[in-house]
């Protein structure tokens, strides 16, 4: 239980959510009522959950036509990708759903 959830910590910090689930995985075979990875396992989904979203978003923000502010400069979709990867995750689920961002 504990080998795995420091495995786990390292991996979060590591910002590799995929492989902190592997790491979880591996460690409810072993220990399945052990409290803390389940936890583990909630953050890692959660993360993998949100970069989807994040990426979902980011790619049709693509499709948003540029607005020269300078020539040369295109400061919209930068701007735009900025703020949507600034909002936290609580305004990010909308009962959820993913609605409130789209």
């Amino acid at each position: 239980g504990p080998l795995y959830q420091e495995a786990l910590r390292l991996e979060e910090r590591a910002e590799r959510p995929r492989a902190a689930i592997k790491i979880v995985q591996k460690g409810l075979k072993e220990t399945p009522r052990y409290g803390p990875l389940w936890f583990g396992a909630f953050r890692a989904s959660e993360e993998l959950d949100c970069n989807f979203w994040i990426d979902q978003v980011s790619s049709q923000l693509s499709c948003v036509p540029r607005v020269e502010m300078e020539p040369g400069k295109s400061e919209l979709p930068k701007t735009m990708d900025n703020e949507i990867r600034s909002i936290t995750r609580d305004l990010v689920k909308d009962s959820g759903s993913y609605t409130a961002v789209l």
